[in-house]
């Protein structure tokens, strides 16, 4: 390779790079003063499955429960949160740590419970009972049927989390 030619193909570059770090500064400069007002505050959930999915076609069935709604507001228990939501029975009596949770036909060992992402069962020596209290719960999320096998053993009734 002759000495012009190499010399022709290092300034291209030189040029090449310097267009494009101006363009690039440019562009931070239209965006940043087009959202500088704006702020986009919407909390999105997202659940991976280990394979790709339409979400009009995820078979899914869940239920959401709010912090602000009036069943939140009247709980005495977070299993009286769950009285009310199809598919699931809430039995036993008297103490908390009496009650216990059915959904679809399984008993609280087919049913997953998790609090803050993390398992709760047995091995903590609570036994079938969810101790939190209804005022520091954010919201509550009910997932039903054979999606909740997403979620891992444990699962087959359904997905309290």
């Amino acid at each position: 390779m002759s000495q012009s030619s190499r010399c022709i193909k290092v300034s291209v570059l030189v040029v090449a790079t310097a267009i494009s770090s101006e363009f690039a500064e440019n562009k931070n400069q239209i965006y940043g003063e087009k959202n500088s007002g704006e702020r986009n505050t919407q909390i999105i959930t997202v659940y991976a499955t280990g394979n790709e999915r339409d979400s009009f076609t995820l078979p899914m069935m869940s239920t959401v429960i709010k912090n602000n709604s009036a069943l939140t507001e009247t709980a005495g228990s977070a299993t009286e949160l769950l009285r009310h939501i199809p598919g699931i029975s809430i039995s036993g009596a008297g103490r908390t740590n009496c009650e216990t949770i059915s959904m679809r036909g399984y008993s609280s060992n087919g049913v997953l419970t998790l609090v803050d992402g993390i398992r709760q069962g047995t091995d903590t020596g609570h036994i079938d009972s969810i101790f939190v209290d209804p005022l520091l719960i954010k919201q509550v999320e009910v997932v039903r049927g054979p999606s909740a096998l997403l979620y891992g053993s444990g699962a087959l009734g359904g997905v309290v989390a």
